[in-house]
């Protein structure tokens, strides 16, 4: 109805607000970097009482996840809102999780928070004391999420832990999604962890370095040929000098004359040069988006730009889905932190206040 298409425009512009707040266009990037290097990028969306916004407490935040770092309740299950739980994994300093603890009434836990046998925080595989009270040794927390129904609505819930101690218990999050959106750069059939073109670019990169680095070993001994010389008859040797004179007795043929090293084949300049096409192929770099061709009319400018658009237009899906997600994540977020708040919304360049 009316009223609520009118809510619905009023957030879709209060997103923008939310988006510059956030730098969100810059973590997107990165997401789509990580799902690049990875083959998925994620966004984990929180709720931070730290912040003040037009007078009320908390509002939301974002940081990207590197998908190493997410454990799923099946992995075979490729959409995120379906999967029975998720498991985040990050690392802390034994400060802020003992702060989370005391925050959430837990002094109990507070003296079982220990830090990692192996901190890497140290170096690789460092061992530490565990009894020691370093407070920036670094320790695991796990954040857990799942879904239960109640009288027909989903909620999400939530609790908090390192190896030795509960930081927060079983907590309503007011949320009906999982907090965190997800972008396959290549979707694999029957698994949540996608395909990332590296797998073949490596391999393939590595073939084109060795043809590159022989081109140049050869280069290199070939450029300066080996001069040969009778050491019976020039025993004070040869000078390299511009001008120099040798000064030589009796017949001068066969005393001195210089060795050309064998060149590399044609071919291997050709085949050094067919990896790195087969390289820029297999990361959809095609001869339009290297700015080879130049178009000479406005329909050929068009067509030059709809061609370096259509190797990308899979992982461009995959980018409108995520955002999809992020907007039903804040929306949710919405609905269930704000309450009755004012918010700034920003368009065309101006800026006004409407109470939510």
């Amino acid at each position: 109805n009316e009223e609520m298409r009118a809510v619905a425009l009023m957030l879709s512009k209060y997103f923008r607000t939310f988006s510059n707040r956030c730098n969100l266009n810059y973590k997107v990037k990165q997401c789509v970097t990580e799902a690049f290097k990875n083959g998925s990028g994620l966004l984990y969306f929180y709720w931070n009482n730290n912040i003040r916004n037009m007078g009320a407490v908390g509002d939301i935040c974002v940081e990207p996840v590197e998908i190493i770092n997410l454990l799923c309740g099946d992995p075979t299950i490729c959409s995120m809102q379906d999967q029975p739980f998720l498991i985040l994994e990050s690392r802390k300093s034994l400060r802020e999780v003992r702060s989370m603890a005391e925050k959430e009434s837990n002094k109990e836990a507070v003296s079982l928070i220990k830090a990692d046998e192996v901190d890497s925080s140290y170096g690789d595989n460092h061992e530490i004391d565990r009894s020691r009270d370093d407070q920036n040794a670094k320790c695991t927390l796990l954040t857990r999420f799942w879904k239960e129904t109640e009288n027909g609505k989903t909620k999400v819930y939530m609790m908090k832990c390192t190896k030795d101690a509960v930081i927060k218990e079983k907590t309503d999050t007011k949320l009906t999604v999982y907090p965190l959106a997800y972008m396959p750069y290549e979707q694999k059939r029957g698994t949540i962890y996608a395909h990332t073109p590296l797998t073949e670019i490596i391999p393939n990169q590595r073939v084109a370095n060795l043809l590159r680095y022989n081109q140049l070993v050869a280069d290199s001994y070939t450029a300066q040929p080996t001069l040969l010389y009778d050491e019976s008859r020039i025993p004070d040797g040869v000078t390299n000098e511009i001008g120099g004179q040798i000064p030589v007795q009796g017949q001068i043929n066969d005393v001195a004359r210089y060795l050309q090293g064998q060149g590399m084949a044609a071919s291997s300049e050709n085949l050094a040069q067919l990896f790195m096409n087969d390289t820029l192929d297999i990361s959809n770099v095609n001869a339009a988006v290297r700015g080879d061709l130049n178009p000479d009319n406005t329909s050929a400018i068009i067509a030059l730009r709809d061609a370096a658009k259509m190797p990308m237009q899979l992982t461009s899906a995959n980018l409108y889905m995520m955002f999809e997600d992020i907007a039903r994540i804040v929306s949710d977020f919405i609905l269930g932190f704000y309450g009755k708040r004012k918010l700034r919304i920003e368009e065309k360049g101006e800026s006004y206040i409407v109470p939510f």
